[in-house]
Formats: C-alpha cells, structure tokens, sequence
C-alpha cells in the first residue's frame, strides 16, 4: 500500500507538508505526522519526504506558528528510526542527511542548543550504525 500512496495517489511530501501545518496550527506533538506516514509510505519514503521539506524555505513553518516544528518532527522521527533499529543503508544514509540538514540551518540560529545536542547524539547514533559490521 505505502508504494501505492507515494507513486500514484498522493506525493507523501505534499501530505506531510500538509499535515505538519495542521499540526503546528493545531499545536500536535512534533511527532505525531511522522509516526502515522511511516505507517503510510514506510520508514524509507518517509525519511526522503522529510529530508525534500527540510530543504525548503524556512518561511513556510515561521507562518505557521513555528518555524523549529519540522526539525522537532524530523528529530522525532529519527528517534523511531533508531528505536527500531532500522537495518538498511538507505535508511541509515537518509537518517544522516536529515539530521546534517537539521543541524546545518541550526548552526544558523540562537537558542537552539537542546535541538543540537539532539541532532549530534542521532547522527552519532547512526553513524555508529553504520561503522557496525
């Protein structure tokens, strides 16, 4: 079904651009959206959908109420990626882009170490990941 929704139906990028302002608007917990696509269109669609978001101007999440949402949802979603010990290199190397990309536009805020520290202690979780036989 997961392939079915990302190749035909909906983009899941669309969705989960849709959805994280709902959520945002809404005041949802960051992670809420994340967990329910991977149900939807797999961890691996999931992680490629929100790395495409991450790259997109930061204006979209300031207009809706927050503009760390997405970083706090991607952050989120990389904790599941982990919890579940996800096997793969795409996976692994999605979770690393994510996470670089999260904290490359960080570097450029104040007031943002906690979500640093959280973005280093996951990239450094799946980097060791990786580095595993």
């Amino acid at each position: 079904m997961g392939g079915e929704l990302n190749k035909h139906l909906v983009p899941l990028e669309l969705l989960a651009k849709e959805l994280e302002a709902a959520a945002v608007r809404e005041g949802a917990a960051p992670g809420l959206v994340g967990t329910a696509l991977v149900r939807i269109g797999g961890l691996e669609t999931t992680l490629a959908a929100y790395d495409r978001l991450l790259r997109q101007p930061e204006w979209t999440w300031g207009a809706a109420g927050d503009e760390h949402h997405l970083m706090r949802a991607a952050a989120a979603l990389l904790a599941e990626a982990a919890e579940r010990g996800s096997s793969g290199h795409q996976v692994r190397v999605l979770a690393q882009d994510v996470a670089t990309s999260c904290l490359n536009q960080l570097y450029t805020k104040t007031c943002v170490e906690e979500l640093v520290g959280q973005f280093r202690r996951l990239q450094n979780l799946f980097q060791t990941v990786a580095l595993s036989p």
